[in-house]
């Protein structure tokens, strides 16, 4: 990644803008092996140079903050799509749930039974997460 990046640069510095899918398949590559601040800087200085994010770059941050358990930066980050009239998919909101579910707060969420076996079903602790994050965008 390493190489991207100074490629990136090359390209700022010969005064050649890069577009939203030169942006997207390198916030990508960052998401699959970055730190989530290298992706979010990377997302800045996108958002500077004054290339427009679109959906797949909202899920692509989406999918790094939630990896690494950021989810108030990752709910801000649903209401900047909003503001930027970015429509959420179902990509966006299956990776909320899945940023949800694997978190430590999930277990509020959670009933266990007096031997530790959990008594929600699948079904229902998605149903429950699911009915958060809608609850967020009204």
């Amino acid at each position: 990644m390493e190489k991207a990046l100074e490629m990136l640069d090359v390209m700022l510095d010969s005064g050649v803008d890069p577009d939203v899918y030169t942006y997207n398949s390198l916030l990508n590559g960052l998401c699959k092996t970055s730190e989530y601040e290298d992706v979010i800087e990377t997302y800045k200085t996108m958002v500077e140079k004054g290339c427009a994010p679109n959906l797949f770059t909202f899920n692509i941050l989406l999918e790094s903050l939630c990896r690494y358990r950021k989810l108030d930066e990752a709910l801000g980050l649903l209401e900047e799509m909003e503001r930027k009239s970015v429509n959420p998919d179902a990509v966006t909101f299956g990776t909320l749930i899945d940023g949800f579910c694997k978190t430590e707060t999930w277990m509020e969420h959670t009933s266990y039974s007096e031997d530790g076996r959990e008594t929600r079903s699948q079904a229902q602790r998605q149903h429950i997460t699911s009915s958060s994050v809608l609850s967020l965008r009204s």
